[in-house]
Formats: structure tokens, sequence, C-alpha cells
């Protein structure tokens, strides 16, 4: 049996992608943050990619990890003919959405665009999946885009109208978590973000008619994470320094490194 306490992280992977015929594959996550990866190369295009670091890190057999990989690929294998209907644009352009991620990612220029008020921010636009019993997202290609024969332009706007927007004061939030009345919460907060808080900071490109109301003197945008972001009245606190030494100390201490969004907060004038 391999001792995975002798192995670096690299031959722990390479040992699995041998058991299973594969290769490894670094991948780029949020923030330019990467991941080792265990993939193999099929006709269909669809395979799984394997995460080896927390398996590593958890001192998992070897062995055992393949076999996981091997189950997941003879899953895909049985629904490959049913991964065609991705190459019609007809058929994905109500699954695409758009997530809004720092410019510090690697990310294609061809496949990303700025986020209109926010300057470090970039759109990016991405499938969501189910592969293998499983919900996942795939960020959108330029191979996808030239296979469904549209524009970037279309993808683009299709992604931001597919996007779900929930916009709710956190006193209300708080009360329905509670049961108690929202008038017991005195806070000046208000939660931009989707209904499934997935990738939820991006629903703030089409909040912003609704904010205009309920904030009718300006107001800031805090990013919590990427997967939603905060607002406060403009009137409702004393300037933006204090808000960037609060998402700096949030980013810090809680959040995972992978659902940092930026790292300061950002200003609406009341016509924004």
């Amino acid at each position: 049996m391999m001792n995975v306490n002798e192995m670096t992280k690299a031959e722990y992977a390479q040992a699995i992608a041998n058991e299973v015929g594969g290769k490894i594959q670094e991948v780029t996550k949020n923030n330019g943050l990467t991941r080792l990866g265990v993939t193999k190369e099929v006709e269909s295009g669809v395979a799984p990619m394997l995460y080896i670091d927390e398996a590593y890190e958890n001192g998992e057999d070897v062995m055992a990890m393949a076999q996981m990989f091997n189950d997941a690929m003879e899953q895909v294998k049985e629904k490959a003919a049913d991964f065609d209907w991705l190459n019609n644009w007809d058929n994905v352009k109500d699954m695409i959405r758009v997530k809004l991620i720092n410019k510090r990612n690697t990310v294609p220029v061809s496949r990303s665009a700025k986020a209109r008020g926010f300057s470090d921010l970039i759109m990016v636009p991405y499938l969501t999946l189910q592969v293998a019993g499983r919900t996942g997202s795939s960020v959108v290609t330029d191979n996808m885009i030239e296979q469904w024969g549209v524009t970037k332009a279309n993808v683009f706007n299709q992604a931001i109208k597919n996007t779900p927007c929930k916009v709710k004061p956190l006193a209300e939030q708080l009360a329905e978590m509670s049961g108690m009345d929202a008038e017991m919460f005195d806070s000046p907060f208000i939660i931009v973000t989707t209904p499934e808080q997935t990738f939820g900071a991006a629903a703030i490109i089409k909040a912003r008619e609704e904010l205009k109301k309920l904030c009718p003197n300006g107001y800031y945008v805090i990013p919590s994470s990427i997967h939603e972001v905060l607002v406060i009245p403009k009137d409702a606190v004393r300037g933006k320094e204090e808000l960037d030494d609060m998402v700096k100390e949030v980013n810090m201490n809680c959040l995972d490194p992978t659902d940092v969004l930026s790292d300061r907060a950002y200003e609406f004038a009341a016509t924004a």
C-alpha cells in the first residue's frame, strides 16, 4: 500500500492519475488560487475533475481516490450522449448566468467584461450543469461560443438576463430567520444576492433601479463574498474608509480565500 505521508502532493496526484490512466492538472479558481486535480481525456469532452488537495491533507488512500474517480467516470460515460445538446445555443441559453470576480483572476479577456461601476471587478459567464447527480458550473469558453455560433455580446446579454436578483433589507432577513418582527432589528444594511446565494454578488448588476428607490441619497456596496454583497445608504455611515477596513478584516478572518471578491467598498451616487 502506498504511504501518502511519504508523498508530496504532486506525487500523490500523479499516483492517482497513473491508476486511472489520466493526467494531473492545475486549475485556477477564484482569486488566482490553484487547486490540483486529476482528469482524463475522453471523446465526449465531458470528464470529471477530481480535486485532491483536501484528500492529500487528510491522507486519503490513493486506491480509494482512484476508485472514486472511476465511479464518476462510469457515470459520465453512461450519460455522454446526453451532453450533445450542450453544443446547441437554443438548448443552453437559458442556463447561462454571470458571476463577478476580481480582475486579478486569470480569465481570458475574450471571456470577460468589465462590471460597470466596479473598477477592479469583471463579469464572467458560466453554465449551470447537472453531472453525475451533482450540480456544478462551467465557465463559458471561447470554443463554446464558437460552437454556438453567437457573439460574445449575445452571451453576456443572455447571462445577465438570466441572473436572478434578490434585494432584501437585512432587518427583514433577520426577522424571517428568528420569527421576530423586523422592527426589532435596527440595521441599515440591504442584502443583494441570488435566491440560491451562489455567485450571488453578480445580482448587484441588476439591482441598480431598486437600490435607487431604497437609497435615494446614494449608497455604498460592500463585497461580503462572491456569493452576496451588502448595500448601505450613504447617510447611514460616516465614510468609505471605515467600510474598506471592515471588508479587509472580514476577508482576512472570516472568509475562505476562494470566496473573497474584493478588499474595498464601492461608492454609488444618487443618480448611479
